[in-house]
């Protein structure tokens, strides 16, 4: 008789925040024909037999930690088993009990033979769940995010980018609503609307973006010359035209601010599409960030170059905007920290993007317990075939 008719198991799926000191956790069917492969791989490993069999009670609880390898499948975005790895210890206890390594040829890729109309116990669906668990906790903390941008908006004088950021968090809202009646159709069709919405507000994002960098920033000569009069024997002469330093600050803390809502927008729409259709879709918005942060930080390091009448023959080279940084290292610019800070929003967004990958390698552990008698090989048995 095989292991998998022997027992049918419930666990846990856990995603620790990367974030947070919080993790989520959500109840998990074990397929069958996994746990005939985990069972199989214990049985065949000599020490763990010999650990389980120094504990001799036969009520015995072995709690079982998986974690699956995902390498492959997050750099191709498709989510494939590359292997996995399970630890075994005693539930009471503590008490470690072994660890054995499934490689990708090892593991079941398809549906339980025996009873193929039971998707639910797919080892395809173990990592949909993998992937919407991790998106569901994206969205907690992006959540948190725009809450943030909100309560920034009354220092930017641009009034109807507070309209996007209260649709952003609408869409946000009915985003979570909506996770705590999945897999309801009709909380599906509910995310789905919620797409749409930030969809709109991402491309408007991205749009005001553009629009911020090409604004016209000129150089008043009068200006100039009226402040010379004040400035002329002071340390700062040469860069004495107020006005037109306070329009750089205001473009690069206007930059700051939208690079900011487009990287939340973009991101929290990967991970909806990670929580309902998967990792596949959802890496496309993740990709995304990390392009269009590239390009718009090398337009503003452009932008710069030319206000800013810097003589760099490598303008046209990928650079960000904090390479600006050396080349008025010596010039006397009170815009030295908005740079950074209008920086560090973009590189942000892609250390957020990377983190998302980071989590899914090396976050996702499913969990349960396993009786001692289920574990041991019983004397006399062949030696199983992985």
């Amino acid at each position: 008789m095989e292991n998998h008719d022997l027992i049918e198991v419930e666990g846990d799926l856990v995603i620790h925040s990367e974030e947070r000191e919080s993790k989520r956790s959500e109840p998990i069917s074990i397929p069958n024909s996994l746990l005939d492969t985990i069972l199989k791989g214990i049985q065949n490993n000599p020490t763990s037999q010999e650990l389980i069999r120094a504990s001799e009670d036969a009520t015995e609880l072995f709690k079982v930690v998986l974690r699956p390898d995902l390498q492959e499948g997050i750099d191709s975005g498709k989510l494939v088993w590359d292997g996995c790895s399970v630890d075994l210890r005693n539930a009471k206890t503590n008490r470690y009990a072994g660890k054995i390594t499934l490689q990708k040829s090892e593991l079941p890729l398809d549906v339980n033979k025996r009873d193929p109309s039971n998707t639910a116990l797919s080892l395809s669906n173990v990592t949909k769940a993998i992937c919407s668990v991790s998106g569901q906790a994206q969205l907690a903390d992006i959540s948190k995010k725009i809450d943030v941008l909100d309560e920034k908006i009354d220092s930017i004088i641009e009034n109807s980018w507070r309209e996007k950021i209260a649709a952003l968090q609408s869409a946000t809202e009915m985003v979570n609503h909506a996770l705590i009646e999945l897999p309801d159709k009709n909380a599906l069709g509910r995310i789905n609307q919620a797409i749409l919405e930030i969809g709109t507000q991402s491309n408007y994002f991205r749009l005001s973006i553009e629009s911020v960098i090409s604004k016209k920033i000129t150089l008043s000569v009068l200006t100039s010359f009226k402040e010379s009069m004040f400035t002329w024997f002071g340390k700062n002469k040469g860069e004495y035209n107020e006005d037109f330093i306070k329009d750089i600050r205001e473009l690069l803390e206007e930059y700051g601010f939208l690079i900011d809502c487009y990287i939340q927008a973009e991101t929290l729409l990967g991970s909806c599409y990670q929580v309902i259709e998967g990792y596949e879709k959802a890496k496309k918005y993740y990709n995304k960030v990390e392009k269009f942060v590239d390009y718009s930080s090398h337009e503003l390091f452009k932008k710069l170059v030319f206000l800013l009448d810097i003589n760099d023959d490598s303008v046209e080279s990928p650079r960000r905007v904090e390479n600006i940084l050396p080349l008025i290292e010596n010039r006397q610019l009170p815009i030295k920290e908005a740079v950074k800070i209008a920086n560090d929003k973009g590189i942000n967004g892609i250390n957020k993007t990377a983190q998302i990958k980071q989590q899914l390698l090396n976050g996702p552990k499913i969990i349960f317990d396993l009786p001692r008698e289920i574990l041991l090989k019983e004397e006399g048995d062949d030696v199983y075939e992985c």
